[in-house]
């Protein structure tokens, strides 16, 4: 299938695991991103990272309630990850992260 190919680039002071997120509201008529598919990037002890994250509510995940008040959730934790780390390195604190995703997941 056809896949999109993004960058997210950040500069942060001090902290060494950071992150970043991208994503879509699922109504353009809204700014509300309950109902996202989002791709949230970032750096754990150096190492870069890419995941799809589904937004049901505006919290935390709650594993044990998954499907009820769900939250900010790993779309790992339901079914495959659609994002796809292509490249990502720490400059000068700044942080740069390129990944794809299928146009529809």
């Amino acid at each position: 299938g056809d896949d999109i190919h993004m960058a997210l680039e950040g500069q942060f002071g001090g902290s060494v695991d950071r992150w970043m997120a991208f994503g879509v509201p699922p109504n353009p008529d809204t700014i509300t991103m309950l109902g996202a598919d989002v791709t949230v990037v970032g750096f754990v002890a150096g190492t870069p990272y890419a995941h799809d994250y589904y937004i049901s509510t505006r919290s935390q995940c709650d594993y044990a309630q998954l499907g009820v008040t769900g939250g900010a959730c790993p779309d790992s934790f339901f079914g495959p990850d659609n994002a796809n780390l292509t490249f990502g390195e720490q400059v000068d604190g700044v942080d740069y992260v390129q990944f794809s995703r299928p146009m529809i997941s």
